[in-house]
């Protein structure tokens, strides 16, 4: 499956943004102006945050691995000399419990000090992100400020028993409201039903009914419900209707707003979505793998942050190239989409 992750713009990129990472330099539509607000909020940081990096980078590969393997190592020296541990197995399960312990604690959790440095980016990404889009504002406890039930109820997303939210943003644009969250829904903390993106905007002119936009043919999976209304016809768009199966009661608001669902494909590279409209909203549900709005940095272990801007710009802009779509409007060039 497409991932928005990995359809970065492929513009040329100049010589000095590829070797110094305290240069922004613009390549996309939507980044245009950036360059500024990037130098001015993230660039006076980079020095101190890559020295940090670098430090962890270093206890990552040799310090800690090299302490735990110490401790360990000690730690059964000492069992074997001492002869009361050699004679009784209680004591040698006792020693591996904890030699699986450490090891736990130095190999798997202590090897992700980057997530510091990594999180110290991500704060100053967003800031200069929410400077760059006017309107914008981020949280990040999201709580239940999109109703995750209302996309169940659309056949949107399958039923759950626990949800997580978290990285809320909120902003208009063109005159209609958006909110946009990260969420994950599970059937047990083991079972991941859904990770990725849920978008919220307003639609200002009312519509009757609700409308269900679905790819993968989800209402034939288990666990999700049957939308409301009966199948709808698409006709002119052959390959939309290969792609999607339309649901709901009122046919001529399919085809009013068909010529904006047709274009969310390209506005979102080819990812799968589900959308719907109803309670007054459009309602987009994107699955996306990873931390999204986190930078990637920590996960390649390379200290990027000139791609790790890139991407969250990226990602924030979905809304307001949705709303531009649902306008009209090209969001790489600011004309008319021709009929």
């Amino acid at each position: 499956m497409p991932s928005i992750r990995d359809q970065i713009p492929d513009a040329p990129a100049g010589r000095v943004a590829a070797e110094d990472p305290r240069v922004f330099v613009e390549r996309a539509p939507h980044e245009k102006g950036f360059a500024a607000i990037y130098a001015e909020v993230v660039t006076p940081r980079l020095d101190g945050l890559a020295r940090a990096w670098n430090r962890a980078a270093r206890q990552k590969r040799w310090v800690r691995p090299a302490i735990g393997l110490l401790l360990i190592g000690l730690m059964w020296t000492g069992i074997w000399y001492w002869e009361a541990g050699r004679d009784h197995l209680s004591i040698q399960i006792f020693a591996g419990f904890i030699t699986l312990l450490l090891a736990d604690l130095v190999f798997r959790r202590g090897a992700r000090p980057l997530t510091i440095p990594g999180r110290i980016l991500r704060d100053l990404l967003v800031e200069a992100a929410c400077a760059h889009v006017e309107g914008l504002t981020y949280q990040r406890v999201a709580g239940r400020r999109i109703d995750h039930d209302r996309f169940v109820t659309l056949g949107m997303l399958p039923t759950y028993r626990t949800s997580l939210a978290e990285d809320y943003f909120e902003g208009s644009h063109h005159d209609m409201t958006f909110r946009m969250v990260e969420a994950e829904l599970r059937t047990s903390p083991g079972n991941v039903l859904f990770h990725g993106l849920l978008i919220e905007i307003a639609v200002p002119q009312p519509f009757e009914g609700a409308l269900t936009i679905l790819q993968g043919e989800k209402s034939e999976q288990a666990g999700y419900r049957t939308p409301p209304g009966k199948r709808l016809e698409v006709r002119g768009h052959p390959d939309f209707e290969r792609r999607f199966a339309v649901y709901g009661e009122n046919a001529d608001a399919m085809h009013t707003l068909l010529s904006a669902l047709v274009r969310f494909s390209e506005q979102l590279d080819g990812a799968m979505f589900q959308a719907g409209f109803a309670y007054g909203n459009l309602m987009i549900a994107v699955p996306m793998e990873g931390n999204i709005f986190d930078p990637s940095s920590p996960v390649t272990g390379r200290f990027t942050p000139v791609e790790d801007a890139r991407l969250l710009l990226k990602q924030v802009n979905i809304p307001l190239r949705l709303i531009d779509t649902m306008h009209g409007i090209d969001p790489d060039t600011g004309g008319r989409y021709r009929s």
